[in-house]
């Protein structure tokens, strides 16, 4: 048995090999095949990086929307059907949670205006016996059940 194999190269003519040499071939290969596999990942960490400022950007324009949309909103916290209503000139709390569906059968036991960094407790006794509490926008209205 030999150890030696027959190649024909593009031009027809067969050419012996010496035992080891198709490994030997390969091997002196395969830098060029691990910079051709390095050079593709580099493109596709650079695609990687442009979706990921792609992603970012429109996460800042989506949060800019979403922030100047609840700057014209009063937004519920609490058991409501509605957790958000748009912000009018002389809207009172009473007309806000009568808008918003409060859906408990009972008063709420507590409610709590969150306004910029404030927070303002009002009493729902007073509220229900005719106390106007003007909204602002962008004020968020907890209601304890």
């Amino acid at each position: 048995m030999s150890l030696v194999t027959q190649h024909t190269d593009p031009a027809g003519s067969e050419t012996a090999l010496a035992p080891g040499a198709f490994r030997h071939s390969f091997i002196a290969g395969l830098p060029v095949l691990l910079l051709a596999l390095l050079m593709a990942g580099c493109v596709t960490r650079q695609a990687a990086r442009n979706d990921a400022r792609t992603a970012y950007q429109t996460g800042l324009r989506d949060g800019r929307t979403a922030a100047d949309s609840r700057r014209t909103k009063v937004i519920f916290e609490g058991p409501v059907r509605q957790q958000m209503i748009e912000w009018r000139e002389g809207i009172t709390l009473g007309e806000a949670i009568v808008e918003a569906v409060y859906l408990p059968p009972n008063d709420p036991r507590e409610i709590v205006i969150h306004r910029e960094r404030e927070r303002i407790a009002v009493i729902p006794a007073e509220l229900l016996a005719g106390a106007v509490v003007a909204l602002e926008p962008g004020d968020i209205v907890e209601l304890v059940p």
